[in-house]
């Protein structure tokens, strides 16, 4: 049987509760329709588990011959900047002057 000693012990234990509760501050949520960022200095650590799934998609698209393709484009996208690149160094190539648009 419990007294009322007790029942006010009870309540006084709810009543903290209660304005523990209403101070607290919330926790946010993610939401995958919102964008967000972060930091440069920013971790972010992954499981063996997530580590592996990650590596092992993407092993699994840069072996498709639609992923070379891309990847080979990309090599020869640098290739011919570096060599323009060279050419305007050495003055073969001059930057193109913008038309004036009439007021």
């Amino acid at each position: 049987m419990s007294s009322i000693s007790d029942k006010l012990d009870d309540k006084a234990i709810l009543a903290v509760l209660a304005e523990d509760k209403k101070n607290q501050i919330p926790v946010p949520t993610y939401d995958p329709k919102k964008m967000y960022e972060w930091g440069p200095g920013s971790s972010f650590t992954l499981t063996g588990d997530e580590f592996g799934v990650i590596l092992n998609s993407l092993r699994k698209i840069l072996v498709t011959p639609e992923a070379q393709t891309i990847l080979l484009a990309d090599r020869a996208s640098d290739v011919i900047e570096h060599v323009l690149a060279r050419a305007v160094e050495r003055g073969q190539v001059k930057e193109k002057e913008q038309k004036k648009s009439a007021p």
